[in-house]
């Protein structure tokens, strides 16, 4: 075997090696663990919880909306892969389950979308140092809404 063609099948393997590292990366839990903690976002006397914890091969987060001394609601998060796609699900209180899919991931920013949906339809991550901004986004009653909560890790 020619120097040439030695050079261009160890350039393929070492390509290929790439490859599977990069899609292992981004199959498996681990590229979302930068939410894993409890968070926070406080306006005058409302507070909103996120309290997200790796459990196996999902993360699962329980919400809380409190107004005064008052628990507002309770919700529970997971992501998770359902069938071979990244998904969201969300539970109000003791609701039926909303299933969001994921359609972007970069540089510590999830958007998951649920298309069939009016509000929310995309529900949004972002992180910046200890700053996890959520953002559900949609229409209600006909008019684009936007609900944005720029959370502070708390632990």
């Amino acid at each position: 075997m020619s120097l040439q063609k030695k050079f261009i099948l160890l350039l393929m393997i070492l390509l290929g090696a790439q490859l599977a590292s990069f899609a292992q990366k981004h199959d498996d839990i681990s590229q979302f663990e930068w939410m894993v903690g409890k968070w926070k976002y406080q306006e005058q006397n409302s507070i909103y919880e996120e309290y997200w914890e790796k459990m196996d091969e999902k993360l699962e987060c329980t919400a809380f909306s409190i107004n005064g001394k008052d628990t507002v609601s309770r919700e529970h998060f997971r992501i998770e892969k359902l069938n071979n796609q990244w998904t969201f699900v969300g539970i109000v209180e003791n609701g039926t389950p909303s299933f969001f899919n994921l359609v972007n991931t970069k540089n510590k920013l999830l958007s998951f979308e649920k298309k069939e949906e009016s509000f929310p339809k995309r529900i949004n991550y972002a992180q910046k140092g200890d700053l996890l901004t959520v953002w559900i986004e949609g229409n209600l009653n006909g008019q684009p809404m936007k609900f944005e909560y720029p959370m502070r890790k708390i632990e």
